[in-house]
C-alpha cells in the first residue's frame, strides 16, 4: 500500500521535532531553576511568534542564512513571473541552500550565484523561471502544510545533534568495520530489546528498538518524499513547457540525471531556444554549481 505523502512528512517531521524538545528539556533541566525556566519560556514564545508570522521572515533569514536582496539583486530578478520581491531573500553562502532555489515558509531563497549567472546574461530568465516552477511544486509537496517555518525552527536543535552523529558516521565510516557495524545495527536493535527483559527492564528495550528502527524508517520516508516532490516539479515544468529547458540548465550545471527523468522532461513541448551568452562567460557558466547533485 502507498502511504500518503503528506504522513510521510508528519512522520519525519515528528520524530525530528520530539527529538528536539527532549534535547533543549534537558539543556534547561541542567541550568539553574531560574534560568531553565526563563529560557524556555523565551524559546516557547519564540516558537509562538514564527508560527503567527511576525518573526517568520527573521526565522528564515537565520536558518537559510539568506539576507534582503540588493536593488540591483531585485532588478535581475524582476523579470521572473509571479516573483513577490517582499518575498525573496539571497543566500550569499555557498553552503547557505541545497539547492540554487528553494521555498520556505511563504519566502523564495535564491542562491547569490543564480542571480550573478542571470545578471550577467550567462543564464536566460526562461531558464531560471524553470527553476523557480520546479522549485515550488516542490515545496508545495515536501514541506509541511502548516507551520513550516515555526517546525524547523523547533528542529534545529536536533538537527545540529543529527550533524553532529553524521559528522562522527562520515569519519568512523573509512574504518575497516565502520560500514559493516551500521549494516549490522539492526541486530543491535534485537539485542536491545530482547537482553533486558528478562531482567525486568522492558522500557529500555523497547526505547532502543525504537531509535534503531528510526534510522531505517526516517531515511527511507525521506527518501520517498524526495523522489515524489521532484516528480511534483518536473510535471509542473513539463505542464509549463520547461521541460527541455530544465534539463539544459541541469546538466550544464554538472547534475547527472538518470535516463527516466530525462525522458520524462523532454515529453514537454520544445520551447524557443534560450538566450544564453556563448561567448566569453560560457567557461564560468560551465563551472557554475547550481544545483547539488
Amino acid at each position: 500500500m502507498r502511504m500518503p505523502t503528506w504522513v510521510l512528512v508528519a512522520v519525519t517531521h515528528l520524530v525530528a521535532v520530539m527529538a528536539s524538545v527532549l534535547l533543549v528539556l534537558a539543556f534547561t533541566a541542567v541550568l539553574p531553576f531560574g534560568l531553565g525556566s526563563v529560557v524556555l519560556l523565551g524559546m516557547i514564545v519564540a516558537v509562538g511568534l514564527v508560527a503567527g508570522g511576525a518573526l517568520e521572515g527573521l526565522a528564515v533569514r537565520l536558518t537559510t542564512r539568506a539576507s534582503a536582496p540588493t536593488d540591483g539583486e531585485l532588478q535581475a530578478l524582476s523579470g521572473i513571473p509571479d516573483m513577490e520581491p517582499r518575498r525573496v531573500l539571497v543566500c550569499r553562502r555557498s553552503a547557505g541552500t541545497a539547492s540554487s532555489v528553494v521555498f520556505v515558509g511563504r519566502f523564495m531563497v535564491v542562491s547569490a550565484v543564480l542571480v550573478e549567472a542571470l545578471n550577467r546574461g550567462w543564464m536566460s530568465v526562461q531558464e531560471v523561471t524553470a527553476l523557480v516552477v520546479h522549485a515550488r511544486a516542490n515545496h508545495h509537496v515536501s514541506a509541511p502544510r502548516r507551520g513550516e517555518v515555526a517546525i524547523s525552527v523547533v528542529e534545529t536543535p536536533g538537527c545540529l545533534v543529527f550533524g553532529l552523529f553524521r559528522g562522527v558516521g562520515r569519519a568512523f565510516a573509512g574504518k575497516p568495520l565502520g560500514p559493516l557495524a551500521w549494516r549490522l545495527r539492526g541486530v543491535l536493535g534485537v539485542v536491545c530489546m530482547v537482553q533486558p527483559i528478562p531482567e525486568g527492564r522492558g522500557w529500555p528495550a523497547g526505547l532502543g528498538a525504537v531509535v534503531i528502527a528510526m534510522t531505517y524508517l526516517v531515511p527511507a520516508a525521506g527518501r520517498a518524499i524526495e523522489a515524489r516532490a521532484t516528480a511534483a516539479g518536473d510535471a509542473a515544468v513539463v505542464a509549463a513547457g520547461l521541460g527541455a529547458v530544465l534539463v539544459e540548465v541541469l546538466s550544464r550545471s554538472g547534475y547527472r540525471l538518470p535516463l527516466p527523468r530525462r525522458q520524462r522532461l523532454h515529453a514537454s513541448p520544445t520551447p524557443r531556444p534560450s538566450t544564453v551568452a556563448r561567448s566569453a562567460p560560457e567557461a564560468s557558466a560551465s563551472r557554475l554549481h547550481l544545483v547539488r547533485s
